[in-house]
């Protein structure tokens, strides 16, 4: 039986493993468990990307990887992308994708790609976007980056973490002159 082939697409800041932190550890059991169940073959695989790469650097990333790693059968193909994740496995998908060269030749996979599932994505943009491309947005998100991989390493718990830095960045948004909200 040929398996279906399941990528797992982490978002901005998200490591496909830090230290003992398994980004999508308990999703990758919970998928595996399922399919068991049905009787029928997985092969997950979690994306290596760099954190805060560009979009299309990760895209490319993701590509690559289904390029070399699903080209032994003719099984489908999956993508479950978190949040940028989620525009990675989209871009990658689009009918007029232009990567670069060398990872263009290595779209044959595409024609098996069945889903793309996409959770948390920001399909229309995100008001930090614009903030993070600036010389202090850039500042700040290496800031973000340095306290995230420390309190991994650390073993600190990754919601509380998130948690206390949303609330620090939502107090100093207005002097940043960004609005942050939940909802737009």
């Amino acid at each position: 039986m040929v398996p279906s082939r399941i990528y797992l697409a982490p978002g901005m800041f998200g490591f496909a493993r830090l230290a003992a932190y398994d980004y999508f550890g308990h999703f990758e059991r919970a998928l595996d468990r399922r399919f068991r169940a049905r009787g029928r073959r997985v092969e997950v695989r979690v994306v290596e990307v760099h954190p805060t790469a560009s979009i299309r650097r990760r895209a490319a990333k993701l590509a690559q990887m289904l390029a070399h790693t699903a080209n032994t059968d003719d099984g489908p193909i999956h993508i479950i992308g978190h949040s940028t994740g989620g525009l990675d496995a989209r871009l990658v998908a689009s009918p007029t994708v232009h990567l670069d060269d060398e990872t263009n030749r290595q779209l044959g996979w595409v024609p098996r790609l069945r889903s793309i599932t996409t959770l948390n994505t920001p399909h229309y943009g995100t008001p930090l976007a614009s903030f993070f491309a600036t010389a202090k947005g850039q500042q700040l998100l290496y800031a973000v980056m340095a306290l995230t991989v420390t309190a991994l390493k650390l073993g600190a718990p990754p919601l509380a973490t998130a948690s206390a830095l949303v609330a620090a960045l939502g107090r100093t948004g207005e002097s940043l002159g960004v609005e942050l909200t939940l909802i737009d």
